[in-house]
């Protein structure tokens, strides 16, 4: 089990490795450069729902690897496609506000969602407790929260 755990975590630790190496030469970033707000807006998104998808894939498939490796797996990537993108998006700040919404509508629609099912949660049972339930809701509400302040920030920052 811990040969099994070992070579999880090596993997994890190369495919991070391999993020930041794609940043440098990657041909979807230098192609910013070249694309309408539009473009970038739905490029920004489908990266964000890919990496999303990914740590949910993990989160759900595996259960030997630590809940924080897999986190960093979602995070390491998303920070430096959002600070990239951030660098060749155009300098106005209503181009950069329509990327920023558009690229974040999927934490937006997990936000909603948490939060309907954090208003909405009622025992299965008379009795039962749902404490632990409503606090995984509300976690994942900050996550969400956290994503689009960060994301936004990082977009909205413009770097000279």
């Amino acid at each position: 089990m811990l040969l099994v755990q070992f070579i999880v975590l090596s993997f994890l630790v190369i495919l991070i490795t391999a993020s930041v190496k794609w940043k440098q030469n990657t041909q979807i970033l230098q192609m910013t450069s070249n694309l309408s707000v539009k473009k970038a807006s739905i490029l920004l998104l489908l990266i964000n729902c890919l990496l999303i998808g990914i740590v949910f894939i993990l989160l759900f498939v595996s259960t030997i690897i630590p809940i924080p490796i897999i986190a960093l797996v979602g995070l390491v990537p998303s920070l430096l496609f959002w600070c990239d993108l951030g660098n060749k998006l155009s300098e106005l700040i209503k181009d950069r506000l329509k990327v920023v919404f558009f690229g974040n509508l999927i934490y937006l629609l997990l936000l909603v969602f948490s939060l309907f099912k954090l208003k909405t949660i009622t025992p299965q049972y008379p009795g039962e407790d749902i404490f632990m339930e409503s606090l995984g809701y509300f976690i994942f509400s900050v996550i969400c929260i956290g994503a689009i302040v960060v994301s936004s920030f990082v977009l909205l920052y413009r770097r000279k």
